[in-house]
């Protein structure tokens, strides 16, 4: 038997199955140049072989959430809920939710939950008494702002009160009367200073910038207004005046009269007491009026305000024009007294000085002289004064009419 006709069975060991054959493993094996590893019993392929021997990836799927993750979410969501529901209760803004939310999850980790309900409502109630304070404080500023347009309205229209006005008008009379004054310019000046406030009851106005200043023109307003009448009186008892305004007034007469007009609570100190430096220094003006009589009846620029009158009333015929401010009476007057103050008294106005004797002896003469003396009778001295005489004292026997001045006058001339 020849090799070639040798029975499958005798030339396969293997069952058939000849691992011998030539080309057996080419179509599986993916052609020729195949290798294979028997390294851990795998064989492998050979580079450029469609055979993958590596051990096979698996992918692996990450852990779920534990069941304490599981609780907190639910707790994150209900408290999202619940601080919008606050939000909705309380009328609050959404910078006012952030920072409810932010607290909530912050502490949701180790707080219970209910207790962070319980400080987020407290939260939310002091979120909204914020804004409420936010929204009073903004009306509180209009409120201001509309009280301060109201305090601008007042203080630029304020008016002195009629009393206040009274008051002013008192006591610059007073001023103007006194014996010692030599300047009859700055009335106002001293009206204003001290503690007039109080004696005004203008306490008020004295701390308001804008109601000083209205003040202040009110009162040199009555300041001028008394300078101007004091002239006017002056003027009328030389006879300068006009004829409505009556005779002349001699001495005495006019001192009691303008005593109880500009003084009328001294006024019956002053009319009896013979030595009375108001008397004289009434003297001395009317003396220089007479000298001024060109001036004496032209008011003062300053008189313009003052002599004011409403509308569709006259002015009363009082005055010849005007002077510039400077050259009216009162400025000379004031230039005179100081002349006599450094003639007579040493530079000072007192009537007590030895050095005054000689001129106040003449110049009361004079005036005596230039009115008659029947113009100096008691009986027109007390009824020319339209202000009542101040009652005298209980204890005080009544005082004598004013003839005893009147011959006290008349031995102190002799």
């Amino acid at each position: 038997m020849s090799l070639s006709s040798t029975p499958a069975s005798a030339s396969a060991p293997l069952g058939g199955f000849d691992v011998f054959q030539p080309g057996l493993f080419d179509g599986a094996t993916g052609g020729a140049g195949s290798s294979f590893d028997f390294t851990n019993g795998q064989s492998s392929p050979a580079a450029g072989t469609g055979f993958n021997f590596s051990p096979p990836h698996t992918q692996q799927t990450p852990p779920g959430p534990t069941p304490e993750e599981l609780a907190l979410q639910q707790t994150r969501k209900k408290l999202a809920l619940f601080v919008d529901n606050l939000v909705s209760w309380y009328s609050l803004t959404d910078e006012n939710r952030q920072e409810l939310l932010n607290f909530c999850l912050l502490f949701s980790i180790a707080v219970d939950r209910h207790t962070i309900m319980l400080h987020a409502v407290r939260f939310a109630k002091d979120f909204r008494l914020e804004r409420r304070l936010d929204t009073v404080e903004t009306h509180l500023k209009q409120v201001a702002a509309g009280i301060a347009d109201i305090s601008t309205q007042i203080n630029v229209n304020y008016s002195l009160p009629p009393q206040a006005t009274k008051n002013i008008r008192g006591l610059t009379m007073q001023l103007i009367a006194q014996p010692d004054r030599v300047r009859y310019m700055d009335l106002a000046d001293s009206v204003l200073k001290g503690d007039n406030a109080t004696k005004f009851g203008l306490d008020n106005v004295f701390d308001t910038p804008v109601r000083r200043q209205t003040l202040e023109a009110a009162v040199r307003r009555i300041c001028s207004s008394v300078r101007n009448g004091f002239r006017q009186d002056i003027r009328d008892a030389l006879g300068l005046g006009p004829k409505a305004m009556g005779a002349a007034k001699g001495l005495v007469v006019f001192a009691a009269h303008m005593a109880r007009k500009y003084k009328p609570d001294d006024a019956c100190n002053i009319v009896l007491d013979a030595s009375s430096q108001f008397t004289i220094k009434l003297a001395i003006l009317r003396s220089y009026g007479v000298e001024k009589a060109d001036v004496l009846s032209i008011a003062e620029d300053e008189d313009q305000q003052a002599q004011a009158v409403p509308r569709g009333e006259k002015r009363k015929a009082n005055s010849a024009g005007r002077v510039k401010k400077g050259s009216d009476f009162w400025s000379l007057t004031e230039s005179h007294l100081a002349w006599l103050s450094t003639m007579y008294g040493e530079g000072r106005f007192d009537f007590m000085k030895p050095t005054w004797d000689k001129f106040i002896k003449d110049t009361v003469q004079e005036d005596m002289t230039r009115i008659p003396s029947s113009s100096n009778t008691p009986s027109k001295a007390l009824s020319s004064s339209p202000v009542p005489l101040a009652p005298s004292p209980v204890t005080t026997p009544p005082a004598p009419p004013l003839m005893p001045f009147t011959n006290m006058v008349e031995s102190f001339l002799n």
